[in-house]
């Protein structure tokens, strides 16, 4: 994870850019992948024996912004890139039509400075898709690569689901979707309505954390998934937080950290139901606390994996 402010925190990092700083976190998780990706890549070919006719790389939110770092790894990085000589990549890979690739990165953050995204667009014209009002792609932030695709939900109605006119909710995959859609219904590129055999929603949502592990199958794997001591190591990335916010931010973060301190339930029927968890508070009120944290989705799953694991 990038902790920053304003325009964030970057770093010179050659295996994504030789050009330009990038953002660490990010550019530290992709180059990580990049020697696995690589041979995943190396292995289609070998079975394919054919190169793609395009190559499409997307992603929401932080899995947009290893998207971005991941291209310009093989653009602009030593490690990887396609055209120097010497790199790592996989000789079979090479004439794959890496120049033209097709980005499309979804709720994008910043990934670099100025230098960084001036050389990564004269590579490549990406198109990253947003809604306005997103806090996290706030154009404030400065040095955003690509030509954005900027949607305006509509002024008046689901204020309730889309969120005020600065609001986390903008940021979230379902709303992005809901008002892309909208868009290209209004430029006539889409029917309204909908056709039939348009693909529904590629997505769950689920009542409770219990449900999900139960349908998902995954209730008898939950201990190993999770590890020995989970309560102990989330209070630990917890204080790790604590100590990297603002001091405005910090009473919010402590709120979290001594509900997680603190669970003594054994069974919680609904995450949203009049069951305290700790000194008579439910999820939701925990999560109205500590608001602008942390996402209500993982004070839930983080406070009920601790209470029934």
């Amino acid at each position: 994870m990038d902790f920053g402010a304003g325009r964030g925190v970057v770093g010179k990092i050659s295996a994504i850019s030789e050009t330009g700083s990038v953002s660490p976190g990010f550019a530290a998780s992709v180059t990580t992948m990049l020697p696995t990706v690589m041979a995943c890549l190396d292995d289609i070919q070998t079975q394919i024996t054919y190169p793609p006719r395009t190559i499409y790389v997307t992603g929401h939110s932080l899995a947009a912004a290893l998207a971005v770092h991941f291209t310009s790894a093989v653009l602009l990085g030593r490690t990887y890139g396609y055209t120097v000589s010497g790199s790592k990549m996989p000789d079979a890979i090479r004439r794959w039509p890496w120049s033209s690739t097709q980005l499309v990165p979804f709720a994008l953050p910043v990934v670099g400075d100025e230098t960084f995204r001036d050389a990564f667009d004269i590579r490549l014209a990406s198109r990253p898709v947003y809604l306005s009002g997103d806090p996290v792609t706030q154009r404030s932030r400065q040095y955003a690569v690509g030509w954005p695709y900027r949607i305006v939900p509509e002024s008046v109605s689901n204020l309730k689901q889309r969120g005020g006119r600065i609001s986390s909710l903008r940021h979230e995959p379902f709303n992005i979707r809901k008002y892309l859609i909208k868009d290209l219904q209004s430029k006539k590129q889409l029917s309204d309505p909908l056709p039939q055999d348009f693909p529904g929603e590629p997505w769950v949502v689920y009542k409770t954390f219990q449900n999900l592990l139960k349908t998902s199958g995954l209730m008898g794997d939950v201990k190993q998934i999770l590890g020995a001591n989970f309560n102990t190591r989330l209070v630990e990335y917890l204080e790790v937080l604590f100590a990297c916010v603002g001091q405005n931010e910090k009473p919010r973060v402590k709120i979290v950290i001594d509900a997680v301190k603190n669970i003594n339930v054994l069974a919680v029927n609904n995450i949203w139901g009049p069951y305290p968890l700790v000194s008579h508070k439910t999820i939701s009120q925990i999560y109205t606390d500590s608001n602008g944290i942390f996402p209500s989705e993982l004070i839930s799953i983080s406070l009920l994996a601790c209470a029934f694991f």
